[in-house]
């Protein structure tokens, strides 16, 4: 299992673009062939649009046809090209994901409506969190920003247990970044760390006075 990145998205704007936004963001995960070890299990395929990756940044037919995991059936020579950081047109969904969202994975069995994003009819701005694997969701975060420069972004990331943080920002279709050294992320993560703590003395507190 991967180690868990915890994101909060906060985007702001006019109430129409923030309305577009919101609902261009609801679709369906992309649909592999089941791998070797999946078959013969029931696979569950969503049929009720929620927020993903896949809606606004959608993964290729090409890549969907070759499948999620692909070894051995690419050539060395695509391998050599994948391990030095290029582009592939000719590759499977593991490495498109990782090159074009940042992370392998869709967001994480988060099934987010426009409600749970914080939208209401007219609102201005939304503020709501999703995990992914790994790392955040970059690539994804950069493309989206262009798509809607009229919007102001802020992903916040944190990932305790590779230990880094950080904050990404998209103004009028810019990207800029800033990522946390190790002085800020111990302080983060000790006062996430501390909350926890005190909730679980709370939640004995109240075990024993039951």
């Amino acid at each position: 299992m991967p180690n868990w990145c915890w994101n909060t998205l906060k985007v702001s704007g006019k109430a129409e673009e923030l309305k577009k936004f919101v609902l261009e963001t609801q679709g369906l995960p992309a649909s592999y062939p089941p791998q070797e070890w999946e078959k013969g299990l029931e696979r569950v395929t969503p049929t009720e649009k929620f927020f993903c990756f896949n809606a606004l940044v959608p993964t290729p037919q090409a890549v969907l046809d070759m499948g999620y995991d692909a070894h051995g059936k690419l050539p060395q020579n695509i391998w050599d090209l994948l391990r030095q950081g290029h582009p592939v047109e000719k590759i499977d969904g593991y490495h498109w994901s990782i090159q074009n969202w940042g992370t392998k994975w869709d967001v994480y069995y988060d099934h987010i409506s426009p409600e749970e994003m914080g939208w209401t009819e007219g609102c201005e701005s939304i503020d709501f969190s999703f995990t992914t694997a790994w790392s955040p969701p970059q690539g994804w975060f950069e493309k989206i920003i262009q798509l809607y420069p009229e919007l102001a972004f802020e992903l916040h990331y944190e990932e305790p247990g590779c230990f880094f943080a950080g904050i990404m920002y998209g103004n009028n279709g810019a990207f800029s970044i800033d990522e946390f050294d190790d002085a800020r992320c111990s302080e983060l993560f000790q006062d996430m760390f501390d909350v926890e703590e005190k909730e679980g003395e709370n939640d004995d507190l109240e075990l024993s006075g039951s």
